[in-house]
């Protein structure tokens, strides 16, 4: 991160890779992906994100392969200030814009690497060029036809500068639902440093460590949950399964009984789970209900 001036800020760390025709989607993917880590060249993305029929690709590809990498991915929500605090965290931005006009669209993938405001210049990696410096009016104009579409694509153990508690739950809860277990583990460990009092990071870090089999952490996190006082059927029937996992049936039952008197809209997954922890005691009334079920 170097400074221009007092008031303006490029990272000239951020890659650069030249776009060959169309491929603007993966050049830009594959320079946020380098940041920060080992070089992820466009070829490598090509295959997956392209589409030849819209000689182009998709935003939610673009979201999808860079969650298989491992990455945070946060999408931004308010307009240009928005980028600015990013960049001032060091944190480059893919944007869509669109270079034609609203019945004549030409759409394309850069990445804000900068701000000049005493010039009022936004500076991009950007098809072929490695510094493109646009003017932030023109800037505003192409990207206010993707209604302002950004992301920040970041290492799940960093939090972006605009972070709010429910788009980063979500982000992090994505990564977990695309198999990247470790990942979402850090992301969720990020969140939880972040926003102690927020009762979804404890679920979501337990949840992995327990895919993980970290089985004592996850009960540990847990009872840390109910220790701060986030008394849930949630957390309750989740503690139960990991006791169940340890074989340690009884706990399980009691914490089971517990999320179910609470009712809710887990009531059912709350029963089935009493029903697990009532089978692996030996009631056999139990077993033949849980199999049953």
């Amino acid at each position: 991160m170097v400074p221009l001036r007092a008031t303006a800020i490029e990272l000239t760390d951020v890659p650069f890779y030249p776009q060959d025709d169309y491929q603007c989607g993966p050049a830009a993917l594959a320079t946020m992906l380098s940041w920060q880590a080992a070089p992820v060249h466009p070829s490598e993305l090509t295959d997956r994100l392209f589409v030849p029929k819209r000689k182009g690709s998709f935003q939610t590809e673009i979201v999808a392969e860079a969650r298989v990498h491992g990455r945070l991915v946060y999408p931004l929500t308010a307009g240009w200030p928005a980028i600015e605090q990013e960049l001032k965290a060091n944190h480059p931005v893919l944007v869509l814009q669109n270079l034609g006009l609203s019945w004549w669209p030409v759409w394309h993938y850069a990445v804000v690497v900068g701000y000049d405001p005493d010039n009022q210049q936004v500076i991009l990696r950007s098809g072929t060029e490695r510094r493109q410096s646009l003017p932030l009016r023109v800037f505003n104009a192409t990207w206010q036809r993707s209604q302002h579409w950004g992301l920040v694509i970041l290492p799940p153990d960093q939090l972006p500068a605009t972070a709010e508690i429910h788009r980063f739950s979500q982000a992090a809860a994505a990564l977990e639902e695309v198999g990247q277990v470790a990942a979402a583990d850090k992301a969720y460990e990020s969140g939880l440093r972040r926003w102690p009092d927020q009762m979804g990071f404890y679920v979501g870090l337990a949840n992995v460590r327990y895919k993980q089999g970290q089985l004592e952490d996850a009960k540990s996190i847990l009872q840390l949950a109910l220790s701060h006082d986030f008394q849930s059927p949630v957390v309750y029937n989740n503690l139960a399964v990991v006791l169940m996992a340890q074989g340690q049936w009884l706990q399980a039952e009691v914490a089971a009984l517990q999320a179910v008197g609470m009712g809710g809209n887990t009531l059912a997954e709350a029963q089935d789970t009493l029903r697990q922890a009532e089978c692996g005691l030996g009631r056999q009334a139990s077993c033949i209900a849980a199999q049953t079920h």
